[in-house]
């Protein structure tokens, strides 16, 4: 801190820019860098290579703040101020499946199975395992997981939020059918919070992202208002303002 002669003081460093950077994404509305999904990954970040992406910059600067301002104005109590609130978190879930029978899953298994050969070592076995329990049992680690995850958190008094992922299906996509979706949805209806987990075609597609939404509501018989989108495809310049037209006033990307 700088402390001029009448004792005031200032951030001795760009407190007021690296907080502006940082609120609007400016390091990366800056770069043309992207991955295949378009979105600017963490490695992409010039504080990456400084290993700073794990320090919450804003925060700190932020309570060194506070903190100065504490001390200059009651120096007697501040030992005993309160500093900060209790944390407070909310738990989610994205619904990719609720079957583990679907074309991808099965075929990545398959996959997982032969990959050893390349090494000219065994198979893995485990994966035949996961590909056949789930042929006779399609729910197996996936509907009844979400069940077990629910209950849990009703035990413990939280109520977390659902996301569910429905419309086209494919790699990238959803994968399970709308009639599957239909049928298991109402089974967690009023133990959570059911919100959409916007398909990877959504992306400021209106009408297929409009389709997709309705077809949760008329499941849970009231406006979805809540989502997170699928592999979290965001463009800070576009998607708040999407969102919103769609109805989206909570997201958690």
């Amino acid at each position: 801190w700088y402390q001029s002669d009448n004792r005031l003081f200032m951030p001795s460093w760009d407190f007021y820019q690296i907080a502006l950077d940082l609120l609007t994404l400016k390091e990366e509305t800056n770069s043309s860098s992207r991955d295949m999904h378009g979105r600017f990954t963490g490695k992409m970040s010039p504080r990456h290579q400084h290993k700073l992406l794990e320090v919450p910059i804003f925060n700190n600067s932020v309570a060194a703040l506070v903190d100065l301002c504490m001390k200059i104005q009651s120096p007697n109590d501040y030992k005993q101020a309160p500093f900060a609130k209790p944390i407070n978190f909310c738990i989610s879930h994205d619904l990719d499946q609720l079957r583990g029978d679907d074309f991808w899953t099965q075929l990545s298994r398959l996959a997982r199975f032969f990959a050893p050969l390349k090494k000219f070592k065994i198979p893995d076995f485990s994966q035949l395992k996961y590909f056949i329990l789930n042929i006779v049992y399609p729910r197996k680690y996936f509907m009844e997981d979400l069940h077990g995850m629910l209950d849990i958190e009703k035990k413990f008094g939280y109520k977390s939020s659902s996301y569910v992922l429905c419309g086209n299906k494919g790699r990238y996509k959803a994968r399970t059918s709308f009639k599957y979706i239909k049928k298991y949805i109402p089974e967690i209806i009023g133990k959570c919070n059911i919100g959409m987990h916007y398909n990877y075609d959504t992306h400021f597609d209106e009408a297929v992202f409009l389709k997709q939404k309705t077809d949760i509501e008329s499941i849970v018989g009231s406006k979805v208002t809540t989502g997170r989108s699928h592999y979290l495809r965001f463009n800070p310049a576009k998607t708040h303002s999407f969102l919103s037209k769609m109805g989206i006033k909570f997201d958690e990307n």
